[in-house]
């Protein structure tokens, strides 16, 4: 028999606020580092639209 339960994390606290910090490292405004600050952008963008989407498994999230 399987269990299945849920359990709060909060995403901001264990990935998102990290890569906020780790993006205002990467200035947008000098072109050698603006590669790295539109990647962490997009990651953090990425993460997002996971988690609100109701296709993806991991959307149906608890509030």
């Amino acid at each position: 028999m399987e269990n299945h339960y849920w359990f709060s994390c909060n995403l901001g606290d264990i990935l998102i606020t990290k890569l906020l910090d780790l993006r205002k490292i990467y200035d947008k405004n000098k072109a050698d580092e603006r590669p790295m600050n539109e990647f962490i952008k997009l990651v953090v963008n990425t993460v997002y639209g996971d988690i609100v989407s109701p296709y993806f498994y991991i959307g149906n999230t608890i509030t």
